[in-house]
């Protein structure tokens, strides 16, 4: 039974290995065919059952293979139990790559119902494929084209223009291209549709190499410290150090002691005018609130005469929730006020979905299990003016959304920062993977970003898509670097940010275009 699964399935397994051994932390090799066995098996098959499944099978796979770390988030960071925790992440993986499916089944029943060869086929798949990837219902969008910025392929030059999203499209095009050589067996088409590849990756060169000429004269130049202390709660905080005699005191305090890591680091690498950045859960209470940490973090920043970004929670008075938040702080500042409260909430981490649909059951959840996160989330990001500057914040999660950085953007952001817990998550994938997929953001919206985690990487990006100093990755371990990062006092928005459809409408035109002319030869035939 196992064997002639296989047998059947093998095209869609392929695609499912391809596809997630060249995204990120892997180097982009298949990128340009690895969803070519799914579409030869969509073309070949005769039945839609069959269709779904196999699809399923690439999607399911794909979404396990790349966000394995998913349960251990769910387990760790959700406090979940293990016999909970395994089906809620099947459940993820299944639903994560659904666009999978759902392009697969409607290219299936297009192809059938339009009576279209091969060749047309393949220009359904990739366009249908491009549309749903980006508008099908997903917790962790992804694009294949962000791993050409981990490896500085100048084709992520392009994303200014159509987005890390409009990049997967073209990458898409490409896998329709060398399937129609390798099904025609054309290999001259084979060769040309590579050339064309790296002839698109020389002029991104060429026009990153433009954009960072046109704007060298007008930049202006920020001062900021990243602190990591490679501790993300409380948990890490006893595995890397009760186990240290010299580190317990009479009247032990873990959250106290992760605020004093955040300190102590900070005091090594501060000049003055400059602006500290704190990761997410770096002072665990609610900052808004008169309390022992929000004192002793005022205290330090007015003893030392230093402004602080720092990650922590806000209680919402009117709602009687929490809020994961960035406040900004002033040393002269008598408490914490100024911040940005978190819109994204990450699914069964900080919130269980379907709230507004099954409010009783949800909270009946939260009952039995008290350790899942019930944050309440804002309604839209909101750029904060700090230091005369505009700075547009995303928490964690929120950088795989690139509307709102888009939303940031239009409002007028200089300069965009990320802050991030990654202490639950292992140390291949996942920080690399976050850390450019947050990086990407600032190619698209062509503004500097400056991230800090509490365990992940660490770290800058220019406008201009240079990386600057990244964090080396090591749990229990503080870091801290100074940067100088470059930005413009009056950016624009880029043209991607005031038009982010556009190349998806292009795409739209050729699909409807393609189909009333093979609609009007079968009426004429």
């Amino acid at each position: 039974m196992l064997a002639k699964s296989l047998s059947i399935y093998k095209l869609p397994l392929l695609s499912a290995l391809l596809i997630s051994l060249s995204y990120i932390p892997f180097y982009p090799w298949a990128t340009l065919f690895s969803f070519i066995p799914l579409w030869i098996f969509i073309l070949r098959s005769k039945s839609l059952k069959t269709v779904f499944y196999g699809s399923l099978i690439t999607g399911t796979l794909l979404a396990a293979i790349s966000s394995y770390w998913i349960f251990i988030a769910i387990f760790e960071f959700g406090q979940i139990p293990v016999l909970l925790a395994l089906p809620l992440s099947l459940l993820f993986f299944l639903i994560a790559q659904l666009f999978i499916p759902l392009s697969s089944v409607c290219s299936f029943l297009i192809k059938k119902h339009f009576q279209l060869n091969k060749a047309y086929g393949l220009l359904v798949l990739a366009t249908i494929f491009s549309l749903l990837q980006q508008f099908t219902p997903t917790p962790l969008p992804w694009f294949a084209s962000t791993t050409f910025l981990q490896y500085q392929i100048p084709l992520y030059h392009f994303a200014d223009l159509i987005g890390f999203a409009g990049l997967n499209s073209v990458l898409l095009l490409f896998n329709a291209s060398l399937g129609y050589a390798y099904l025609y067996k054309k290999k001259y088409w084979a060769l040309n549709t590579i050339i064309l590849f790296f002839t698109l990756v020389s002029l991104g060169h060429f026009y990153g190499q433009a954009y960072k000429t046109s704007t060298v004269k007008n930049q202006k130049t920020l001062s900021m410290q990243i602190v990591q202390t490679g501790i993300g709660s409380v948990i890490d905080y006893k595995k890397y150090f009760i186990n240290k005699p010299s580190k317990l005191q009479k009247n032990f305090n873990p959250r106290r002691q992760i605020l004093e890591l955040h300190k102590k680091e900070t005091l090594k690498t501060i000049k003055p005018n400059s602006i500290s950045l704190w990761p997410e859960s770096a002072l665990l209470n609610y900052a808004n609130q008169n309390n022992p940490l929000s004192q002793n973090l005022n205290a330090f920043s007015k003893t030392h005469n230093i402004s602080i970004i720092f990650g922590s929670w806000f209680f919402n008075q009117k709602h009687q929730a929490p809020q994961i938040s960035l406040f900004f702080h002033s040393p002269k500042d008598t408490k914490s006020t100024l911040s940005y409260k978190k819109v994204k909430l990450v699914p069964f981490g900080e919130t269980l979905p379907l709230q507004q649909y099954f409010p009783k059951f949800i909270q009946w959840i939260y009952t039995q299990i008290p350790s899942v996160g019930n944050f309440l989330a804002e309604k839209k990001p909101l750029i904060k003016t700090f230091q005369n500057i505009n700075f547009g914040s995303q928490i964690c999660y929120e950088s795989l959304f690139p509307e709102l950085s888009r939303d940031l953007s239009q409002q007028g952001a200089q300069i965009l920062i990320n802050v991030s817990n990654d202490s639950w998550y292992d140390s291949w994938f996942q920080p690399r993977q976050h850390l450019y997929t947050s990086f990407s953001r600032a190619i698209e919206n062509r503004l500097p970003m400056v991230r800090a985690t509490t365990t992940g990487i660490s770290g800058a990006i220019l406008a201009n898509g240079n990386v600057l100093k990244l964090s080396p990755y090591k749990k229990g371990a503080s870091w801290s670097h100074l940067y100088s990062i470059k930005y413009l006092q009056n950016p624009s928005p880029s043209f991607y940010a005031k038009h982010p459809y556009w190349f998806n409408y292009l795409l739209l035109i050729f699909l409807f275009s393609l189909l009333i002319t093979k609609y009007k030869k079968n009426n004429c035939n």
